[in-house]
């Protein structure tokens, strides 16, 4: 039936070119080069990529979990899921490292260890990739927190 070129009263059926296009395979393409990474220039800290070597990209779970817990929870959010920084923005505790991610977070030194800081845990806080990335190695506090709800 499906074959069949006329419909039951004799008359040619109507092509469904919607249909076809849609289940014929697409011609193959050549490989072309990948795109250019586009710059946001409304918020270039959003071009910020990770400078190797990150301290704490091997740390052991305890210290991620004795860190992670200096954040703020966010009300209504599994704390140990998700978390504001001491900047406000919001972290996410599986993207520990990843500067891919707009929640990625990073174990930074309050007290920078180029200035005579400590690995010790009160020296220690998580912060958004981003605003660790802006802070560096600055003493200076950062702003007070905006709590975004």
């Amino acid at each position: 039936m499906g074959d069949n070129p006329f419909d039951r009263f004799g008359r040619p059926r109507r092509r469904n070119y919607l249909l076809e296009a849609a289940l014929r395979k697409p011609d193959p393409q050549p490989p072309t080069a990948p795109p250019r990474p586009r710059l946001n220039l409304r918020n270039p800290l959003l071009n910020i990529k990770l400078e190797p070597p990150y301290y704490f990209r091997d740390a052991k779970d305890e210290l991620k979990i004795a860190v992670w817990r200096k954040g703020k929870p966010i009300l209504g959010y599994d704390p140990n899921v998700m978390r504001y920084d001491s900047e406000g923005s919001i972290m996410l505790f599986s993207q520990h490292g990843n500067c891919e991610s707009d929640f990625g977070w990073q174990i930074d030194h309050i007290h920078p260890k180029a200035k005579g800081g400590s690995d010790e845990l009160f020296n220690l806080q998580p912060l958004n990739w981003r605003n660790n990335q802006r802070k560096k190695d600055k003493v200076t506090l950062l702003p007070p927190p905006v709590y975004r709800r």
